[in-house]
């Protein structure tokens, strides 16, 4: 866990699961897990077409995981990491997200015409580029009296997520 919020501890969580269940072991010690394991790892993850960023946070959690058990003197400190310096080959590209277009903002606009909360809440997202998740945990106060959203008060998925928006 090592302070790490719910969210990171569930990735870490789902890369080890994931890691596993291509073992298909319940668990292994990591001073077994090797270099060709790993390759035949990322084979596997290429068939599965899982991207590349992915991978990348699988073996980042993985690592950090090899890390924590050599800090905690569970495995020798001469002992390579192998979750390090795997190749990224021959895995799918991650998919570009790009904002809504108009068509497509115009046709939630109408869907949600009759419902009230459902066009705030488009209206809220659009125009403070707040996620989802943010819209709905947003706490309303006044800042030197303007209305305003505290957004991710506990920080969120980027350093720049913890944020005062002023309702204008």
């Amino acid at each position: 866990i090592d302070g790490r919020d719910k969210k990171t501890q569930s990735k870490a969580h789902l890369s080890m699961e994931r890691f596993l269940d291509f073992l298909e072991s319940d668990d292994i010690e990591l001073r077994l897990v090797t270099s060709k394991k790993l390759n035949d790892y990322r084979k596997q993850a290429s068939i599965e077409q899982r991207s590349e960023s992915t991978f990348r946070s699988d073996l980042h959690h993985l690592s950090s995981m090899f890390e924590f058990a050599k800090r905690e003197n569970l495995l020798p400190d001469h002992h390579y990491n192998p979750f390090k310096n795997v190749k990224l080959t021959n895995l799918r590209e991650g998919i570009k997200r790009q904002p809504f277009t108009k068509e497509i903002l115009q046709m939630l606009l109408r869907l949600s015409i009759n419902d009230r909360d459902s066009l705030q809440t488009i209206y809220l997202s659009y125009y403070t580029g707040m996620r989802i998740s943010e819209v709905f945990t947003a706490k309303i106060i006044t800042e030197g009296n303007v209305l305003c959203l505290n957004v991710a008060e506990d920080g969120g998925k980027t350093a720049s997520a913890k944020r005062i928006i002023p309702m204008h």
